[in-house]
């Protein structure tokens, strides 16, 4: 006889049932265990045979067997009248004390198990894994209790493969992490690399003028050994600029900064940004402009470092924008306890594949902004964001190719809580 599901039968597809509920292979271990618990019992119920079967697309594969000489990893076909299949069609309890007896079994090819008791055999994730069952030969009148100890040796299994799915799940979560790991540590070998090409080409151009005026002092005319001094301090320029970045950097990142916050207007600092970088826009062509709505509140930050952070945007969009373009520096009234600043420009945009990447300070393109300018070391841009986390403020940014940039920062007017780490 069949015993009745347990539960409503679910429509099966057996050539999409999934294989393994794990990504690696069941250890040796867990399967000598199955098969002391098989062997077990095939003797408590008297039966000669008894397996544990793992389903395959129109396929069981043998894990553990007791009773025939069959190997694991042997797999058989699920045919028709074979009484695993009709296990996993039903999901539920199947048993045949006589297929012979029983109409729905009496076709069965010769030399089939003539009784049989399975059940199955669940994933974690409630999907089937495969069954566990005893045959034998002979018709066989299976116990009420024995179907509740195959049910318990059963639960004892699904136990087995929720430890072993919560150690793939960590072992995949520690692949990955090596796996992140491992891409940080290749793109900082290429920052280091690219840091130090950045380092190499203002020294050697300092070096290179300063050992001509050296060389040449007696021959150099006034206006040409000016000329050398200023190309030398422009250099030296870079070279400050690229170390403050680098050491920045390593001190946001070690959380060695704390903001001193004091409460300013926020319209002056503006202000004081465009006027730093108003020589610098004017040589580039382009128009830098500031506007400051009257009446904004003051705010409470750390004034130097929300200037370095907004001259860092400001700065990399005049870099990326042509003469005859524009900068806009603007604040907007705050709303709910935040301000608004934005940095908006009309260069040449940022494509949306780079997009992404443009605060991970370890990230470097050439078309990111700054990223393939002398003197930059594509560092602006992480900088910033880590100033306005330390405020507790965000930075956000929307780009189109060929049309512009606009970075927008968010700041609470009442600034961090001072004396906690952010």
């Amino acid at each position: 006889m069949i015993a009745p599901p347990t539960a409503p039968a679910e429509s099966t597809d057996l050539a999409t049932e999934a294989a393994l509920p794990l990504g690696a292979a069941i250890p040796a271990e867990v399967l000598d265990k199955w098969q002391r618990a098989v062997d077990l019992l095939t003797g408590i119920m008297g039966v000669p045979s008894g397996y544990v079967m793992r389903l395959y697309p129109d396929k069981l594969e043998v894990c553990v067997s007791c009773g025939e000489d069959t190997p694991r990893g042997l797999r058989v076909r699920l045919e028709p009248l074979r009484f695993c299949r009709k296990v996993i069609e039903v999901r539920a309890a199947v048993q045949v004390n006589d297929s012979l007896a029983d109409p729905e079994w009496r076709d069965r090819p010769e030399g089939s198990a003539r009784s049989y008791l399975g059940m199955p055999i669940r994933r974690p994730d409630g999907q089937l894994f495969g069954t566990l069952c005893v045959a034998s030969d002979e018709a066989h009148e299976f116990a009420p209790a024995f179907g509740q100890l195959l049910a318990q040796f059963r639960d004892y299994i699904e136990q087995d493969l929720v430890a072993l799915s919560e150690a793939e799940a960590r072992h995949a979560m520690e692949r990955e992490q090596l796996a992140r790991l491992a891409g940080l540590d290749r793109l900082r070998r290429e920052l280091m690399a690219n840091v130090s090409h950045d380092l190499r080409t203002p020294l050697a151009s300092l070096k290179g003028y300063l050992e001509t005026l050296l060389l040449m002092d007696a021959e150099l005319t006034p206006a040409a050994r000016r000329r050398y001094l200023q190309i030398a301090e422009k250099n030296c320029d870079r070279l400050t600029r690229l170390v403050e970045d680098l050491f920045d950097v390593a001190c946001l990142d070690a959380g060695a900064i704390q903001p001193r916050l004091e409460r300013f207007r926020l319209c002056e600092l503006v202000q004081d940004v465009r006027q730093k970088l108003a020589l610098k826009a004017n040589e580039a062509g382009v128009e830098l402009s500031a506007h400051t709505p009257r009446g904004l509140p003051a705010v409470n930050g750390d004034i130097a470092w929300l200037e370095r952070a907004l001259i860092n945007l400001a700065d990399n969009a005049l870099r990326h924008t042509s003469a005859g373009g524009a900068v806009r520096l603007s604040v907007a009234p705050p709303e709910a306890g935040w301000i608004t600043l934005t940095v908006a420009d009309t260069g040449v945009g940022i494509d949306g594949e780079i997009l992404p990447h443009i605060f991970d300070r370890y990230y470097r393109s050439k078309d990111m902004p700054g990223g393939g300018k002398p003197g930059a070391a594509g560092l602006g841009l992480p900088i910033a964001k880590r100033v306005m986390e330390l405020h507790g403020g965000t930075v956000q940014v929307e780009s189109e190719p060929g049309v512009g940039t606009t970075f927008t920062l968010r700041l609470p007017v009442d600034g961090p809580v001072a004396g906690v780490a952010m």
